[in-house]
Formats: structure tokens, C-alpha cells, sequence
């Protein structure tokens, strides 16, 4: 039998129950998956400071996103549609109806309250004339000369503002040639136009503006049929080809004779006349 004395007891290590271990294994993971942390004071103060950083930056940029957000709701910004695109003013419109040849006399007119007399129209050019005549439909507002249209079947009314000759070309741009416009042909870009703007031959500028048009050119079919080539009669001698031609009704004769019929050799280039009834 052995005895032990107290100064020789067995020290029994402390042993680890199974919860704890899996709570070692954790930590143990959690180790291996980060750095190892250097546990020098000043590495720390310097973390310390960055963790800082951070939070203030993502408070920042939070608090940021709020006040954007506030004013764009609060901002009273217009609908999109294709009525807010860029127009001219009315400062422009009034400027250059002012100096524009053929408004001047019907602007000064309207100004005044009084329609210029027929003979000072005698001299003054279609333009100005058809806007006298069409006086009645014409008025001011904020020294820009507008004109009021009704239709014929009286399903619409219109007040459109007549455009002086340097501002054609930039309006029918934006009804014909603008991404919202879609190139449309002239039977629906006048009409378009009309609703809002006039000047005298509109059909007409607008038609020729789309013809001269590149991107239509290029993508539309063409509008007439091309025409054979123009060719020449080709003559060897004298009244071999002879072109006539009959001129008239002319002032009757004493033999009631009021046409002449004209001949010419297409060779000598010679002609004459014959009268006939």
C-alpha cells in the first residue's frame, strides 16, 4: 500500500466540458479567419481613429442622401413633355418683328391703332399686302403681332404668332428635324406649325425645307417618278425636221384671221409665219 502525503498531491488538470468546446472551435475560427492584431498602443489609437473616420463618413454621406432627397421633393420642377422644349421669347419675337421689312408697316400700324391707307400698300411687297389684308385678324400682345384663326367648320381656334423671315428656318427645325419631331412630311408638319405659328407662304417654306431635308432624302422613297433623259433630233439636211408652233388667239383680221402659225427648219435654223384662222 502507498500512501500520499500532502506535500506530494497529484495536481488534476481542469478538464473542458463538451459546450465548450464547440465555443473554443468558434473562436478558434474566428482567429484564423482574421489578421493577426498586432496589440502595439499606437497601431490601436490609429485604428481606433480610422473606425472613426468611417462612421463619420457614413454619416455623412447618409445625412447627404437625406438632404438630396428633401430637395428633390421640395424642387417644383415641370412635366416632361414636348411642349417645354427650347422656344424663342417674346423679347426675340418682338425685336424681330420690329425690324423685319414687311411686319414694320403693319407693326406701326397696330401700334398706332390705324390701318395703313391701300395707296401706301401699292408699293409694299405680297408679304406686307397679305398681312393688310388680313388686318382684321390681327392684334398685339406684348408688342408681338398675333393672329387669330378660326377654322372653317369651327371645330378649333387658334392664335399664332407671325414669325419674322430670320426666324423661319430655326422653327421649322424644331417641328421638322427635333428628336421629337420624327422627320414628318409636309401634309403634317405645316398643319403642326399652324397651330402655333404663321407667315405668308408656309406650306410652301415648309415643303421646301423637307425636300432639302438629307435624313428623308436618304430614308423616305422619293416622291415623284424620275423622268427619261432629255434627248436631241438629230437632221442632215434641209426640212429634213421642221417644228411648228401655232401663236394666238390674237386681235381678228380683216380675212378673220386671228392665229399665226410659226415654222422653223431644224437644220438652217430658218423660220416664217403663216396666218390662219
Amino acid at each position: 500500500m502507498i500512501l500520499e502525503t500532502p506535500d506530494k498531491r497529484q495536481e488534476t488538470p481542469n478538464l473542458i466540458g463538451e459546450g465548450e468546446i464547440g465555443q473554443y472551435k468558434d473562436i478558434g475560427k474566428k482567429a484564423e479567419s482574421r489578421e493577426v492584431i498586432n496589440c502595439d498602443g499606437q497601431e490601436l489609437i490609429a485604428e481606433g481613429k480610422h473606425l472613426m473616420q468611417n462612421s463619420a463618413r457614413s454619416v455623412q454621406t447618409r445625412n447627404q442622401a437625406q438632404r438630396d432627397i428633401r430637395d428633390t421633393a421640395d424642387s417644383k420642377t415641370a412635366k416632361t413633355n414636348i411642349e417645354n422644349r427650347p422656344t424663342v421669347c417674346n423679347t426675340t419675337l418682338a425685336k424681330a418683328q420690329q425690324e423685319d421689312q414687311y411686319f414694320k408697316p403693319i407693326y406701326e400700324g397696330l401700334k398706332a391703332d390705324k390701318r395703313p391707307t391701300k395707296e401706301e400698300m401699292v408699293i409694299s411687297s405680297p408679304e406686307t399686302r397679305h398681312y393688310w389684308i388680313i388686318w382684321d385678324t390681327l392684334f398685339l400682345i406684348n408688342d408681338v403681332i398675333i393672329r387669330k384663326f378660326s377654322k372653317m367648320d369651327g371645330t378649333g381656334n387658334y392664335y399664332q404668332c407671325l414669325v419674322s423671315k430670320q426666324l423661319r428656318k430655326n422653327i421649322i427645325f424644331q417641328a421638322h428635324d427635333c428628336i421629337l419631331s420624327g422627320h414628318l412630311g409636309s401634309k403634317r408638319t405645316a398643319p403642326k406649325l399652324l397651330q402655333k405659328y404663321y407667315w405668308y407662304n408656309l406650306k410652301e417654306e415648309v415643303n421646301n425645307y423637307i425636300m432639302r431635308c438629307d435624313i428623308c432624302e436618304a430614308n423616305k422613297f422619293p416622291q415623284k417618278k424620275p423622268k427619261a433623259p432629255l434627248g436631241s433630233l438629230l437632221t442632215g439636211a434641209p426640212l429634213d425636221c421642221l417644228a411648228t408652233d401655232i401663236l394666238g388667239p390674237l386681235p381678228t383680221t380683216p380675212r378673220n384671221n386671228k392665229y399665226v402659225l410659226v415654222v422653223t427648219d431644224h437644220f438652217t435654223k430658218c423660220g416664217g409665219d403663216l396666218s390662219c384662222s
